[in-house]
């Protein structure tokens, strides 16, 4: 484990620690199994670091300039008709804490879904999208969206939203504390700042952490509820509720863990392929509500 200097994105003083190194060449040929080529995002890169917060215990990759653009997105979202779900869990919470005549700001809306159920629900909407494809669909839906950084937005929207939302977008942001600075500006005093983001994928990263879509240049950072919980309070916000979704991907679920098991404890994975798949499938629907699921909703005030 190499401790050399480097400065945590919360708040840009504490410092952070390696916990371990990543070759690029096999997150390359992990994007490649999905059908995307991510080399470009690697040049001179041959080892990506994950490290650790010590203020917050927020895990992040390094170095930042590996991340995704824009054309990333738009061949993500080429990729996959669901990379945008609309029948999300952390829509459905977000929304109890939408008012009638609410302003509300979305970054990262996406194809803008979220903003229309708070429309339904009489509140003022705006939405930041970077995903140039995503954004005009949006606006295509009569949609305010503004396609820029909320570094820009802030400038000229001081003290003016009751509500701040954000659906796995954190995840993706390398400069989490201007990110959070920013968005904070944009909110009016005693106003709700939500986001929802994966919940370290508890079952996949665990057991699968070289799946795709967690590493770069699709994923910046880890967040678990504890590294939600102490960045909260280093930004002095009050925490309304933190949430984790129960788990809805039994089938994911079961196949990760005979992977995993399969390679490190061959006895447990005999056992569970002994067991009839209705039987299995009915333990884990009964115990669903007790597995954390993929995703972690935060509301702060």
């Amino acid at each position: 484990m190499n401790n050399i200097e480097e400065l945590s994105p919360i708040d840009k003083k504490s410092t952070t620690i390696e916990i371990e190194k990543i070759s690029s060449n096999l997150i390359i040929e992990q994007y490649k199994k999905i059908g995307l080529n991510v080399e470009r995002f690697f040049i001179g890169i041959n080892n990506i670091t994950l490290r650790k917060c010590t203020l917050t215990n927020y895990r992040y990759y390094s170095p930042f300039n590996c991340m995704g653009d824009d054309q990333f997105y738009q061949e993500l979202q080429n990729l996959s008709d669901d990379y945008y779900p609309t029948n999300k869990w952390e829509h459905k919470k977000a929304l109890k804490y939408i008012n009638q005549n609410d302003k509300v700001l979305e970054i990262g809306c996406a194809t803008g879904h979220f903003l229309e159920c708070c429309i339904q629900k009489k509140a003022i909407v705006t939405g930041i999208e970077l995903n140039q494809k995503a954004a005009a669909e949006a606006i295509s839906k009569g949609l305010d969206v503004k396609k820029m950084l909320i570094e820009d937005f802030a400038k000229n929207h001081q003290n003016e939203f009751d509500v701040i939302c954000s659906f796995q977008v954190l995840e993706h942001i390398s400069d989490v504390s201007s990110f959070i600075k920013n968005a904070l500006q944009c909110l009016k005093p005693g106003g709700l700042f939500i986001f929802g983001v994966p919940n370290n994928n508890p079952f996949i990263f665990k057991h699968d952490k070289f799946h795709t879509l967690n590493l770069p240049p699709h994923h910046a950072g880890l967040w678990n509820k504890e590294s939600i919980e102490n960045t909260a309070k280093f930004f002095h916000l009050n925490t309304e509720y933190i949430g984790i979704s129960p788990l809805h991907e039994a089938k994911e679920w079961y196949n990760t863990q005979m992977i995993y098991y399969k390679k490190s404890n061959p006895i447990i994975s005999t056992i569970m392929r002994l067991i009839p798949r209705p039987i299995y499938k009915l333990f884990i629907k009964s115990l669903s509500h007790y597995i954390e699921g993929k995703t972690i909703l935060a509301v702060l005030k």
